[in-house]
């Protein structure tokens, strides 16, 4: 257990360093975050991410069956070619919610005992024959993606659990299995297997930045055999004490239960208008807004965070398309299919399609501000944060990441307030849980200043004063006992 910036990586490449002879698997979550670790771990080390190690085993006949994008659309035609009749976009939504539990853990097939929570979170008044219905063509789907003569589409997670179902042996002396709380129980699976080749673990996380609940993950520390031994690691030398105590505000108002603090080791420096920002987001469509900004005003180099592809920027200009009705010069296979804007309203909001959400709503807002727009933002791209005036990312982007100094936009306070709220009646749910733990993965990216958006930082002054009258009264208290005869 290795809270935040206490070396959790560093520590992993000094175990390896120290075992020259030996084969190393390092195993992490994003291939960010393991494109990095290529230039860091020594030779004796493959650094890869589960859906990496399973696609080196794909034949080119099942990795030319690998979309870029496997959503509801797909769901549809594949099905359509399958069984002859095409589904609603209902029958897809809660089709494409069963595979999201599906592809989180080890069963076999579908099975609504195990996968039906988020169809009926989503739709409380779904019926039991219509999830039942659902199940068989969502298996339908599975038995054609095992099928190497098949012919529909297989997304990243279903070629992964195809792979790991198979047990395989990956064939390491050595396995570090880094941000291991943010594994679901299938990555876990393929991990935890390992030993019964041969293969020792090292499994390296921090529970509270686990924020992937939300794709199945689940706390791996819970399962772990009973004969591992357990380590903690406190002191992080990625920031100081100013950091580490906000981090703690959050440690000690939602998890008093929790003993284990973070001791900032490193250095503090005063916020500097001179020093590139890193603006951390919940949402990519705050990001948009953020950098809509910054190019009006400025004709300065932005950075984002795992490279601008990976916030759909550029199919802003298919859905403007679309929503021009120019069909035909739509590119973007995302947006085949589509006979116009209204259908990807429909289809946005039948199936709570997180990309379509915000890609219709981003063209209603700018309208025919968004040619102009995306030409300007891409002008002004910066590879580096080094040469850009600002960076811009989201709290999951940018897990395992670091900058000099950090600034939560204001899109993290609905979600804050509710949690807020949900701890204060004691009614606090998995996903209350995660939206804290994102506040603590943002705020702990800052390497030398943090500055938490207005409404977090008044929330930090009264939690602040609130834990000091605490500890005052607690130690007025102790010292009142003692004196007792």
């Amino acid at each position: 257990m290795a809270l935040s910036g206490s070396g959790k990586t560093t520590t992993s490449i000094g175990f390896a360093e120290a075992r020259p002879n030996d084969k190393f698997l390092y195993v992490c979550f994003a291939k960010a975050n393991a494109d990095e670790a290529k230039l860091r771990f020594p030779r004796n080390v493959d650094c890869r991410t589960g859906h990496s190690i399973a696609y080196l085993g794909l034949d080119p006949r099942t990795r030319a069956r690998v979309p870029k994008y496997w959503n509801a659309r797909t769901i549809t035609d594949d099905l359509q070619s399958l069984t002859g009749k095409r589904p609603s976009w209902n029958e897809v939504a809660v089709i494409g919610r069963l595979f999201q539990e599906f592809f989180a853990d080890t069963a076999p097939m579908i099975d609504l005992d195990l996968h039906s929570a988020r169809a009926v979170a989503a739709d409380p008044k779904v019926s039991i024959a219509r999830l039942r219905e659902c199940a068989q063509k969502a298996n339908v789907l599975w038995e054609d993606m095992k099928n190497l003569q098949g012919s529909c589409r297989i997304p990243h997670d279903g070629y992964l659990k195809r792979f790991i179902l198979g047990r395989p042996n990956l064939g390491f002396d050595r396995i570090i299995f880094e941000e291991a709380q943010d594994a679901n129980p299938l990555m876990a699976a393929l991990v935890l297997q390992q030993r019964e080749y041969g293969s020792k673990l090292l499994i390296i996380g921090d529970e509270h930045q686990s924020i992937y609940k939300f794709r199945g993950a689940y706390n791996i520390f819970n399962h772990l055999p009973t004969d591992a031994s357990v380590h903690t690691l406190t002191e992080t030398w990625r920031f100081g004490p100013e950091t580490a105590e906000k981090v703690n505000l959050i440690l000690a108002a939602f998890k008093p239960h929790e003993t284990a603090r973070v001791v900032g080791c490193g250095q503090d420096r005063p916020w500097s208008d001179k020093e590139s920002t890193t603006y951390l987001a919940r949402t990519n469509a705050k990001l948009f807004e953020m950098a809509v900004a910054h190019v009006e005003s400025k004709n300065t180099p932005i950075y984002w965070v795992g490279g601008i592809g990976k916030y759909r920027v550029h199919m802003l200009l298919d859905a403007y398309a679309l929503w021009e009705g120019r069909v035909r010069e739509v590119n973007d296979e995302f947006f085949r299919g589509y006979l116009n804007w209204d259908e990807l309203r429909q289809y946005a909001e039948s199936t709570g399609d997180p990309d379509a959400k915000i890609l219709h709503a981003l063209v209603e807002k700018y309208r025919h501000r968004i040619p102009d727009l995306v030409e300007r933002i891409d002008s002004q791209v910066s590879e580096t944060l080094e040469r850009a005036a600002i960076g811009l990312g989201t709290g999951h982007g940018s897990k395992g990441l670091e900058f000099p100094q950090v600034e939560l936009c204001d899109d993290f306070d609905k979600s804050f307030e509710r949690a807020l709220t949900a701890y204060q009646a004691n009614e606090v749910t998995p996903e209350d849980e995660q939206e804290i733990n994102l506040l603590y993965v943002a705020l702990s990216r800052a390497k030398f200043c943090v500055r938490p958006n207005p409404a977090l930082g008044a929330w930090m002054d009264e939690e602040r004063l609130y834990q000091q009258e605490a500890q005052a009264q607690a130690h007025s208290n102790a010292e009142t006992i003692s004196d007792r005869p």
